[in-house]
């Protein structure tokens, strides 16, 4: 019997505790503000990151399929060895020091899904060269550059990409225009595609480089 006093009186402890701790809750009103507290701080948490999505989106340009969204020129520098001048759309200039004997740019594309009729948006994303030898493919120095702005703290393209079931509207694409040769003093035209950039000769020089290759 005296093996049960210690259990007993726990249990009578317990429900003291518990019955002292309901009267100070009184009528859960405390609960009820934390569980406001908590959805309205969960508000402006959704609300920054809306902003800051929609921020990021700034960084892209609507477009249309087969519009001319920039060019691309090459002056020969060495062996190997090219400046390229990338002019967008609104006509501002960068120039990349590639290396090897072909060139590809890369875009960011979001697009509507399910047949919704509004244009794409798209936003250049990187430049780089490449060798047409494997062996220098493998050994020489490798040249690629980030042509996209800072991004903001939410990367909305990334966003899109990773959570489908957030965005069933909304494709994100990674567009690529085939892998073009560099010549001096070619000039490539570069336009928005279905699916990627394309890359089409606007000279001469141009048109000869494709031609050899």
């Amino acid at each position: 019997m005296i093996g049960w006093l210690l259990p007993i009186a726990c249990l009578v402890l317990a429900l003291l505790l518990l019955f002292s701790g309901f009267r100070l809750m009184g009528k859960f009103q405390w609960l009820l503000a934390w569980v406001r507290g908590m959805v309205g701080l969960s508000l402006v948490a959704a609300a920054v990151v809306v902003g800051v999505f929609g921020y990021d989106l700034l960084s892209y340009r609507q477009g249309a399929y087969d519009q001319l969204i920039g060019n691309l020129s090459f002056e020969q520098t060495g062996s190997q060895s090219y400046d390229a001048f990338l002019v967008d759309a609104e006509g501002g200039e960068t120039r990349y020091q590639l290396s090897g004997e072909q060139w590809q740019l890369d875009a960011r594309i979001l697009k509507w899904a399910n047949g919704i009729p509004a244009r794409p948006l798209y936003r250049l994303d990187r430049i780089g060269g490449r060798y047409m030898s494997l062996e220098d493919e493998r050994n020489m120095p490798k040249t690629v550059y980030s042509v996209a702005p800072q991004s903001a703290y939410i990367d909305a393209w990334q966003a899109v990409r990773s959570n489908r079931f957030l965005f069933p509207f909304i494709d994100a694409l990674y567009g690529s225009a085939t892998y073009l040769p560099m010549a001096d003093g070619a000039i490539y035209s570069i336009s928005l595609g279905p699916h990627g950039l394309i890359g089409r000769p606007l000279n001469e020089a141009a048109t000869v480089a494709m031609g050899d290759w």
